[in-house]
């Protein structure tokens, strides 16, 4: 025989399971809902956070106009929202920008980048054979946090590393991975 407690617990289970779907809640995620009445999950759509979007890209790198501009964000908080294997740029001072697609490659970033006077303008070309001190190009590996230079470097200057180290420090939430792929 069921005690009346086991009885209460399971009729509880049954209606957050038929309300809520088959998932599991901890006690905050309960919690939260008895307090705001709806599930922690169901907030607006992820999208992604950063100190600031620097610009749009308009067209893909074939300069055919795409359907939705691609936002290039400043030190963006988390990933939420971005693809993977998108493409972004590790200044050295620490500053992270980011794309939010993986249409944009990293010539188009340079570009707005060059025109917001974030990088000089010069340092925009042929950044995979001068290696440019400003900043390193760098990809997402698949959905990960993890961030390694752009597939255009053959090799890592030690200033770079140096990059990558103030990059680590100032993004807790990625890595930056001083390795080519």
């Amino acid at each position: 025989m069921k005690s009346v407690k086991n009885i209460v617990k399971e009729t509880i289970q049954k209606f957050l399971s038929e309300y809520y779907g088959d998932a599991e809640f901890s006690m905050a995620d309960k919690a939260f809902m008895r307090r705001v009445g709806r599930r922690p999950d169901v907030e607006k759509k992820d999208a992604p956070e950063s100190e600031r979007v620097i610009g749009k890209i308009t067209q893909d790198m074939t300069r055919k106009t795409l359907e939705k501009p691609v936002p290039i964000h400043k030190n963006p908080k988390n990933l939420k929202g971005f693809e993977s294997n998108v493409r972004g740029v590790l200044v050295n001072n620490g500053d992270f920008y980011l794309a939010e697609s993986s249409e944009v490659v990293h010539d188009q970033m340079l570009e707005i980048m060059a025109r917001e006077g974030i990088i000089p303008f010069q340092s925009r070309f042929y950044y995979g054979e001068r290696y440019p001190e400003e900043f390193i190009a760098v990809e997402r590996v698949d959905n990960s946090n993890t961030f390694v230079p752009s597939v255009v470097y053959e090799t890592i200057p030690n200033y770079y590393h140096e990059i990558i180290d103030v990059g680590n420090n100032a993004h807790i939430s990625f890595y930056f991975e001083p390795t080519i792929l």
